[in-house]
Order: C-alpha cells, then sequence, then structure tokens
C-alpha cells in the first residue's frame, strides 16, 4: 500500500492511513516476537514480515524520519540465527516469497556492505548455494553466474574489512586472483562445436534475452572491479584502470533494455559508475538510466541515490 502511494495518491489523509498501518503492523510483529520466545513454529511468518518492514523502510521510506531500517535488519540477522542460520535456512525454505526475500536481503546487505566500508552480514560462501531456489536474478547457464560474483564482492569487503584492521596486508598475488575472478570472459570454440555446430545455434529472442543476462552480470563485475582499483588497491578516480572499467560498464548498463526487469536492478553498477563518472556524457546518461528506474519502480531510495 506504501509503494502504490508513491505511485498513485500521495495525499495527506492517505500518508497518515499508511503510518496507522504501518504502527499496527509493527506491534503484531513484536507479539507475535513475545509469542515465538519458546517455540520457532511460526518465526519463519515473522520473518516474512520483518523482511517486508527492512525493504519498506529501507526502499520506499527512506527518507522519512519513522524509518528504522537498520533496527530491522538487526531483527532479520536475529530471527535468521534463530533459526539455524542463513545456509540452514535457505536449504530449508520451500515457499518461493521466503527464499526469494532472502536473496534480495542478503544481496542488500552485501553491496551496502560495500558502500558502508564493512563487511557483510553473512560469509561468503551464502552465494555457492542460493541458487538452489527461486532468486531475483535471471540465472545463466554458463559462463561467470551473479552468484559467483557476490561471493567474489563477499570476499572483497572482508578481505578491506582485514587489511583496515592490520589482519593482512595488501598483495599483489590476491589482487591478481580478484583480478582473474571478475574479468569477463567469452565462451570459445571447442571440438563440440564442430560435432554439432546446430547444437548453440538459438533464436533472435533468445540470444537477446541471453545478452541482456550476460550484460548485468558484467555490468556487476565492472563496477566491483571499480572497488577492487579503488577501495582495496587505492587508486584514484581518474586512473585509467578505474576509468577502463567505468566505460565497460556504462556499456553493460546501456546494452539493457529499459523493459527488461533486470534494468530495475542496476543500482548498484549505476551508483559506483556514477561516483567515478567525469565526462559529461557519462553523467548526463547516468542520471538519464536513474530517472528512467524512479519513473518505473518510485522508490524513494532512487531519489537519494541520484
Amino acid at each position: 500500500e506504501a509503494h502504490r502511494l508513491l505511485r498513485q495518491d500521495n495525499s495527506p489523509f492517505h500518508q497518515q492511513v499508511i503510518t496507522d498501518k504501518r504502527s499496527n503492523c509493527l506491534g503484531s510483529v513484536r507479539k507475535q516476537l513475545r509469542e515465538c520466545l519458546s517455540n520457532n513454529g511460526s518465526l519463519s511468518r515473522v520473518l516474512v514480515a520483518v523482511l517486508l518492514l527492512y525493504f519498506l523502510d529501507g526502499y520506499i521510506d527512506c527518507t522519512e524520519q519513522s524509518a528504522s531500517t537498520t533496527s530491522h535488519q538487526v531483527g532479520v540477522l536475529a530471527i535468521v540465527e534463530q533459526l539455524g542460520g542463513f545456509s540452514a535456512l535457505i536449504d530449508e525454505s520451500e515457499k518461493e516469497i521466503p527464499h526469494m526475500l532472502l536473496s534480495e536481503f542478503a544481496s542488500t546487505d552485501l553491496t551496502r556492505a560495500l558502500l558502508d566500508d564493512r563487511p557483510p552480514c553473512f560469509p561468503a560462501r551464502i552465494w555457492l548455494d542460493i541458487e538452489r531456489g527461486p532468486v531475483w536474478w535471471e540465472k545463466q547457464t554458463y559462463g561467470i553466474t551473479l552468484p559467483a560474483v557476490f561471493r567474489t564482492m563477499a570476499q572483497l569487503a572482508f578481505y578491506r574489512q582485514a587489511i583496515h584492521d592490520g589482519e593482512e596486508e595488501l598483495e599483489i598475488e590476491k589482487v591478481r586472483d580478484f583480478e582473474r575472478c571478475l574479468q569477463p570472459a567469452f565462451q570459445v570454440l571447442s571440438l563440440d562445436h564442430f560435432d554439432c555446430p546446430e547444437e548453440d545455434t538459438v533464436s533472435r529472442s533468445e540470444l537477446e534475452r541471453t545478452n541482456q543476462t550476460i550484460a548485468f552480470t558484467r555490468a556487476f563485475q565492472h563496477s566491483t572491479l571499480i572497488y577492487l582499483y579503488r577501495a582495496v588497491c587505492g587508486l584514484p578516480p581518474r586512473h585509467h584502470l578505474v576509468q577502463q572499467h567505468v566505460n565497460f560498464c556504462m556499456g553493460c548498463i546501456n546494452a539493457i533494455s529499459s523493459s527488461s526487469k533486470m534494468h530495475n536492478c542496476l543500482i548498484f553498477p549505476v551508483y559506483v559508475v556514477g561516483a567515478h563518472s567525469f565526462t559529461a556524457d557519462h553523467q548526463k546518461d547516468i542520471l538519464g538510466k536513474l530517472d528512467c528506474i524512479y519513473r518505473t519502480i518510485r522508490f524513494n531510495s532512487l531519489l537519494s541515490i541520484r
């Protein structure tokens, strides 16, 4: 209802209705949590409610004084721990909505962690198994997958924190390993292609969809390489290595159609590239992309990012 209010009618009367319903929801969640102290049976349903509150305050109402995104995040983490941890919850999750919401929560926390210069709330290994169930991104059949990129992003964040805390030193070989994990790759010719030349032939619509999925993943690869060079290696924003990936990432972002559902999930790459764009064309493209995404989803967080 809060989301619909942003898209349709933003009158003070309806805003008050939403505020009252939010208060009732919070009261209900607190009551359910008290009842769940001795029984975990209904705790998974409370988890869904707290996840929705987290997204409500983090994406839609983030500019409001009532937003309690951090508190909801702590609540989600406490419930997940009580239910046996993230990996156990992913394995046991049979219904589509909890698994989908957990994948959204984990990726939101990860990208925010990189921007906040802190380690993510979950270990990097969760990204090895997260695609067992439904997720918010388009699953890939070959090449580097988005969860593999997310795993590297998490490892980078933990490595950055270890350097900051003096537990590790910056090592060129580790940087090289991260570079190898994040470099976009292309399929190469094998003997199988001579035996079955028609096997990998796809229709135009299928090819377009595949290319968009690959471009989406590569946008995250390039933006994470920018993070590696800037936050971990300490290179200046105008360094040629940084700007090289700004250009490549911009190309990937522009390659994704505004009619694709992936288009509205480009916010992290758009944010990183926007922070490192120095040409008028890039800056214009980034602002245009943010405006386009905002017109579609109407999240107040887009206004803050802009």
